[in-house]
């Protein structure tokens, strides 16, 4: 959740969906590449009640959602 929090906060991103361990962004497409590299950041934060726990995220920029 804090992932999802810190995108929503992000002026660069906005969350349009989330499902299980998906975020779904709308971005311009100028600054694309570096939601998805924020994006990726925010949601490889390891959370306060799991210390030592490692999170990695990956994603791509599409004009149309698809499921990998």
């Amino acid at each position: 959740m804090r992932g999802l929090k810190t995108i929503e906060a992000d002026p660069l991103l906005e969350l349009v969906g989330h499902v299980h361990d998906e975020a779904i962004s709308l971005a311009d497409e100028a600054n694309a590449e570096e939601a998805l590299r924020r994006q990726n950041a925010y949601l490889s934060i390891t959370p306060e009640w799991a210390p030592g726990l490692i999170l990695g995220a990956e994603g791509y920029v599409a004009k149309r959602y698809r499921k990998e």
